[in-house]
C-alpha cells in the first residue's frame, strides 16, 4: 500500500519538484520515476549579496554556532553528550559556543548548560538579521539534527565560507560534504564521532579556511541559481496551454503559434514570475543576468576583448565592471556587439525613431522579442484585456501613399487575424478630414482598447470633444486606453481620463529593449524585473540590461531616459516600482552657465492651464532664449498666458522667454510629438 498509492498518484504528474538531490534520487529510484519527471527545485538559502572575504580563524577560542529549533529530532541530546566528552578531554575551553533557537526542549537544554556547561551562550530565538550577523562572525557552524528533510542554515554558512559540521541525516548536505575536504559529516546518532571531529578541529584549526572555501564552492555548484530557471523551463515545455486559455479565439492563437511561437512559451514563464515573492523574483533575475553576462564575455567580441584585457572572472562576471554603453559606442562598433553564434543573415536591422535626437541602427534576432511580448500581454491581463482583443493602434505605420495589393493584404491580415486596426499617426494628423476618417474607422471596428502615441491620442480626444462625439459613439466596447512611446504628462493623463473615464495604462519601453515597465490597476508603474535589469545613476539616468537578447545584447545601455525608483508598496506584485519616468535626457533646457533644467519642471506649470492649450512645444534656438509655441483652444484667455509667461520666466532665468501662438506644431518622422526641441548641444 505504501508503494502503490504514491505511484498511482505521481505517474500522471508532468513533473515533481524535489527540494534536495537526495530526495530527487529517492523518488527516481524507489518509485521508478524517469529522470525527466523529478526536478531539483531546492529551498533557497541566503546567498551573500557581495563578495565574501577569504575565511579566517579567530586567534582565541574557536567560535562555534548552532542555530536550530529545540525539538527532539534536532539532536540536542547528541550535542550534550559530545560536550561532555570534550569537557572530559579538557577541550571545551577551546570553543566559544553560541546556541540560537527556541522550542519545547529549550528549558531542558538550558538547565543542562547551567549545571555542566556555563560557558555556552544561549540566545533563544533571534531576529533574522542577527542570525546572519552571527553566521558571518563564527568560525564553525554545527547542524546536529537526527533527521532534517532539507536544512537551510548549513547552506547559509557554507555560502559564507564557514567550516560546517552536519549529521549524515541533513538532506541538503547529503552527498555534498566530504570530511576534511569541504566540511565535516558524522553519523547522526554518534556523539563520539561528533566529539572526535571537534577534537580534531581544536588541534588543527589552520585547515579551517581552506575547508570553508571549498565548502563555499561546493554549495554554489550543488545549488546554482540556474536550477530554478532550468526547472521552470523544463516544466513549461509541457504547459503551453496557458496562452491559449487567455486568447479570445482560436484565430489569434493560431496566428501567434505560427508567427510568434516563442511568445507562447515565454508567456508561461512570465505568468509564473507573477506569482513569485519579491525575493524569489530577484534571485530569478540574478540567474538570468549571470547567464547573459557569461554568454557575453564568451561570444560577443566587444565584451570578450574587455574581459581579456581586464582579466575578468568569466565564470562569475560582475555587472558593475561592464561599462555603460551609449549610442555613440554602439554606432562606432556595431559589429563588435553581434554574437559570434549568429550570422547577419539571421538578424534584422532595426532603427530607433530618433525621438531622442540620436537615431541609430542595431541588429535583432526576431525570436528574442518573445519575452517582451509576453510581458506586454501579462500586464494587460491585469486590466482584463486578453490577447487577441480588438485594438486600434495609433503609431507611425507606413500607410500613406498609393494603396497596393501588398498593402491591402497586410491590412486585411492585421484586422482579421491580428485583430488590430492600424492607424498612421502622421496621416491622422494631416487635417480635420483625416481625423474624421479615423473616427469612422474606429467606430466601424469597435475596439476594446486604443493603443498608441500619447500625443496622437490626445489629438484624437481634442477632435472628439470638439465634435461632441461621446466615448460610446466611438466604440461601445472600450475598456481602457494604452499609452506608449512618449512620456505621459499630467495634463495629458487628465485630458484622456476626463474624456474616456477609463483606466489610462502607461507603457514604458523603447525599441532597443522592448517593454521596461507597465502600469498596474493601482496606478503603480512596475518594472518587468524578469525581463529587464534596470539601474539608475546618481543623476537618475536610466541604465538597462535586456535579459533576453543574446544576438546583439544590450548590457548596461543608457537609453537616454531619466527615472526615479519608488519604495515598494506592501502586498504589491513582486516587481520593483518606478516613482516616475521623468523623460528623456534631451528633454532639457540648457542655461547660459552650462547647467541644465529638465522640462518636467515646466510641464507642471503648463498642466495648470491645460484646458486653454491644445498643444505646445518648447523650442530653444540658442543658450540665450526659449520659445514656447502654443496652439490655443477656442476661448483661451490672454491673461492665462501672461501669468504662464511670468512663472516660466522666473524658473528659467536668465533665459529670455517668448510665447508664440501657432496653428500647427510639426511632428517627428514616426508621428510622435516632441514637447521640447533644442538646437543647443
Amino acid at each position: 500500500r505504501l508503494y502503490i498509492f504514491p505511484v498511482l498518484f505521481l505517474s500522471p504528474a508532468l513533473h515533481l519538484a524535489a527540494t534536495g538531490r537526495a530526495t530527487v534520487n529517492y523518488f527516481r529510484d524507489f518509485y521508478n520515476l524517469g529522470p525527466e519527471k523529478v526536478l531539483l527545485f531546492a529551498y533557497e538559502f541566503n546567498r551573500p549579496k557581495s563578495a565574501v572575504a577569504p575565511a579566517s580563524v579567530s586567534d582565541g577560542p574557536l567560535r562555534l554556532l548552532v542555530a536550530n529549533s529545540f525539538y527532539p529530532r534536532k539532536g540536542y541530546h547528541i550535542l550534550e553528550k559530545s560536550l561532555r566528552l570534550l569537557k572530559h578531554r579538557n577541550l571545551l575551553s577551546d570553543f566559544e559556543i553560541t546556541v540560537c533557537g527556541d522550542g519545547p526542549e529549550f528549558r531542558n537544554f538550558q538547565t543542562v548548560c547551567q549545571k555542566e556547561f556555563p560557558g555556552v551562550k544561549l540566545t533563544g530565538a533571534v531576529p533574522y538579521d542577527q542570525y546572519i550577523e552571527l553566521l558571518e562572525s563564527t568560525d564553525i557552524f554545527l547542524h546536529a539534527s537526527l533527521f532534517e528533510p532539507f536544512g537551510i542554515p548549513p547552506l547559509d554558512a557554507l555560502a559564507r565560507g564557514k567550516a560546517v559540521i552536519v549529521s549524515d541525516q541533513v538532506m541538503s548536505c547529503c552527498g555534498m560534504i566530504k570530511n576534511n575536504v569541504n566540511g565535516f559529516s558524522y553519523p547522526a546518532n554518534s556523539p563520539e564521532s561528533l566529539a572526535h571531529i571537534l577534537s580534531d578541529i581544536a588541534g588543527n584549526r589552520k585547515k579551517l579556511p581552506a575547508i570553508g572555501e571549498a565548502g563555499r564552492e561546493s554549495v554554489f555548484s550543488a545549488y546554482p541559481v540556474e536550477m530554478y530557471h532550468r526547472a521552470i523551463e523544463r516544466a513549461s515545455q509541457h504547459r503551453r496551454k496557458l496562452f491559449k486559455q487567455y486568447c479570445v479565439d482560436r484565430i489569434f492563437y493560431l496566428k501567434e503559434a505560427i508567427f510568434h511561437p516563442g511568445t507562447i512559451r515565454a508567456f508561461d514563464e512570465a505568468m509564473f514570475c507573477e506569482k513569485l515573492t519579491y525575493e524569489e523574483l530577484q534571485l530569478f533575475q540574478q540567474e538570468k543576468l549571470k547567464h547573459l553576462l557569461q554568454y557575453a564575455v564568451k561570444h560577443v567580441p566587444f565584451y570578450r576583448e574587455l574581459a581579456e584585457q581586464e582579466k575578468w572572472d568569466t565564470a562569475n562576471p560582475d555587472i558593475t565592471k561592464f561599462p555603460v554603453i551609449t549610442k555613440e559606442i554602439l554606432r562606432s562598433r556595431t559589429d563588435d556587439f553581434i554574437s559570434d553564434q549568429y550570422r547577419k543573415a539571421q538578424l534584422k536591422q532595426l532603427y530607433t525613431s530618433g525621438s531622442t535626437g540620436e537615431p541609430f541602427g542595431f541588429w535583432r534576432y526576431h525570436p528574442e522579442s518573445s519575452y517582451s511580448n509576453a510581458c506586454f500581454w501579462r500586464a494587460l491581463l491585469r486590466f482584463g484585456l486578453r490577447p487577441g482583443m480588438k485594438r486600434a493602434v495609433v503609431r507611425g505605420f507606413a500607410l500613406t501613399g498609393k494603396r497596393t495589393w501588398k498593402r491591402v493584404i497586410e491590412e486585411f491580415f492585421q484586422i482579421h487575424f491580428n485583430h488590430q486596426l492600424p492607424i498612421d499617426a502622421r496621416k491622422m494628423s494631416q487635417s480635420q478630414e483625416t481625423l474624421a476618417a479615423t473616427v469612422r474607422k474606429i467606430s466601424r471596428f469597435q475596439p476594446f482598447y486604443l493603443h498608441g502615441y500619447v500625443s496622437s491620442l490626445c489629438e484624437l480626444v481634442d477632435y472628439l470633444d470638439q465634435k461632441e462625439i461621446s466615448r460610446k459613439q466611438l466604440s461601445q466596447q472600450l475598456l481602457a486606453i494604452v499609452c506608449e512611446s512618449e512620456k505621459l504628462r499630467p495634463d495629458q493623463r487628465k485630458k484622456l481620463t476626463d474624456y474616456f473615464q477609463l483606466p489610462i495604462i502607461e507603457d514604458y519601453g523603447c525599441v532597443e529593449s522592448g517593454m521596461i515597465a507597465q502600469m498596474t490597476p493601482d496606478g503603480i508603474l512596475t518594472v518587468h524585473d524578469d525581463h529587464i535589469y534596470l539601474e539608475t545613476d546618481c543623476e537618475n539616468n536610466v541604465i538597462l540590461t535586456n535579459l533576453d537578447t543574446f544576438a546583439f545584447p544590450f548590457i548596461r545601455f543608457a537609453n537616454g531616459d531619466q527615472a526615479e525608483f519608488a519604495q515598494r508598496s506592501k502586498n504589491a506584485l513582486p516587481y520593483r516600482q518606478i516613482k516616475q519616468v521623468i523623460g528623456r535626457i534631451v528633454d532639457c533646457i540648457l542655461l547660459p552657465d552650462g547647467r541644465s533644467l529638465h522640462a518636467s519642471n515646466l510641464i507642471l506649470l503648463i498642466s495648470g492651464c491645460y484646458r486653454q492649450i491644445k498643444a505646445y512645444q518648447f523650442y530653444q534656438p540658442d543658450r540665450e532664449s526659449l520659445i514656447l509655441k502654443i496652439i490655443p483652444n477656442e476661448g483661451a484667455e490672454p491673461q492665462t498666458f501672461e501669468k504662464l509667461h511670468k512663472e516660466i520666466s522666473l524658473l528659467i532665468q536668465p533665459l529670455q522667454l517668448h510665447i508664440k501662438m501657432v496653428d500647427q506644431i510639426s511632428k517627428t518622422s514616426s508621428g510622435k510629438q516632441r514637447y521640447i526641441y533644442s538646437e543647443c548641444k
